[in-house]
């Protein structure tokens, strides 16, 4: 008999345009494949287009610090005393529909995916729980504070550490399972909250490409960048880009930027660089680079755009922080922290494709995966 998942999470989408979309994806494409699924989430409200599952609501899901919409639920988050980050996806709205959901059906799991998401836990008795962590929050968080320079936003992120690592533990506590994407999470969620044989780590696997399709992509630039730029936490790794390597590129290196969270004029001070916002296709966008750029500093979980960019085939500069939880490195990919290396590393171009063993290496990683979450859903070890 096929079982019935109910999932949780933040924003439903049609096509993932975001790395934390690309790991839901891989989520419920796996679930959807082996059982029944329904999906709960929010909208963008800046989308307007067809999702996939059941709309809660439309909201404004990127932060702004200087916008009204971040000013007022971040008081309101204070007087509920809730971390920002959960309290503007909180809803009676939500709470309601869950509990709909469960009346009208016997559901043998219910997933709760991310920290932000898991508040539901507070007001209702879910049983049969799995909580998927893309991050660990409050550790990633406490990161950001230490390496911001505004106080204004070191109390924002010290206060969200603090409030989040609560939540992170009634999560923990009251889930049969908890599903997080690397080892050093695993080990810090073990370390802080417990429980560490119900602390499950999976591989996400590489996204399979359709090659043919794209193999007419034009090369447009010599080194392209994607993100969500209003978070933190990528922005700070493409204004290290800016200021530590940028300045060591040869002049005529040409460099595309993609994705939310910059004003276009932001980049008119960098000659050289074309800032064109979303695009419908990071794939497309990806392949229109002679090479990829991936400068993360700061971050928790796996870094999913280098999980594309390896897919890609594509030489790929990047930081340490850009292969954490990948244990074994491809021969595409060339990773360094110092700028004056990444810098070169892009002026020579000098890099390598993926090997019949890398191949092999994406291969045994998929299904890696697969075994992983069926240990997990199907047998419930």
């Amino acid at each position: 008999m096929t079982k019935n998942i109910l999932f949780i999470t933040t924003v439903l989408f049609d096509k993932p345009s975001t790395g934390g979309e690309v790991a839901t994806n891989f989520f419920t494409e796996w679930l959807s494949n082996n059982f029944k699924i329904d999906v709960l989430g929010y909208s963008r409200d800046s989308d307007g287009g067809a999702v996939k599952g059941s709309v809660v609501d439309s909201i404004s899901i990127e932060t702004n610090f200087r916008n009204f919409f971040f000013i007022k639920k971040f008081l309101m988050a204070i007087f509920c005393n809730m971390p920002y980050s959960s309290y503007k996806f909180f809803s009676k709205k939500y709470l309601e529909l869950i509990k709909e959901k469960i009346e009208k059906n016997s559901y043998d799991y219910i997933v709760v995916e991310h920290a932000q998401m898991a508040w539901v836990l507070k007001y209702l008795d879910l049983g049969n729980c799995v909580f998927i962590s893309h991050n660990d929050e409050s550790k990633l968080y406490e990161e950001i504070a230490e390496n911001s320079g505004s106080f204004f936003k070191k109390l924002i992120y010290k206060r969200e550490s603090r409030l989040i690592k609560k939540i992170e533990r009634l999560a923990i506590n009251r889930s049969l399972c908890t599903v997080v994407l690397t080892e050093s999470d695993r080990d810090s969620y073990a370390i802080n909250y417990g429980n560490e044989g119900k602390i499950k780590q999976v591989n996400l696997p590489i996204p399979e490409l359709d090659r043919d399709k794209y193999r007419e992509c034009n090369i447009l630039y010599d080194v392209v960048m994607l993100g969500s730029w209003s978070w933190d936490a990528n922005r700070s790794g493409l204004l290290w880009f800016l200021d530590k390597v940028y300045p060591r590129l040869d002049k005529n290196v040409k460099i595309g930027i993609a994705g939310r969270g910059f004003e276009k004029d932001f980049f008119n001070q960098y000659e050289n660089i074309e800032y064109v916002g979303f695009v419908e296709s990071s794939t497309e966008f990806l392949l229109s680079g002679k090479c990829i750029a991936i400068p993360s500093i700061e971050g928790s979980g796996i870094q999913i755009k280098t999980l594309e960019a390896i897919s890609l085939g594509k030489p790929v500069v990047l930081t340490n922080k850009a292969v954490r939880g990948i244990d074994e490195l491809p021969s595409n990919l060339f990773v360094t922290d110092d700028p004056i290396d990444f810098s070169n590393s892009i002026n020579e171009n000098h890099h390598k494709s993926l090997t019949i063993k890398d191949l092999k290496w994406i291969n045994d990683r998929n299904i890696k995966f697969d075994k992983q979450m069926g240990d997990i859903f199907i047998f419930g070890e």
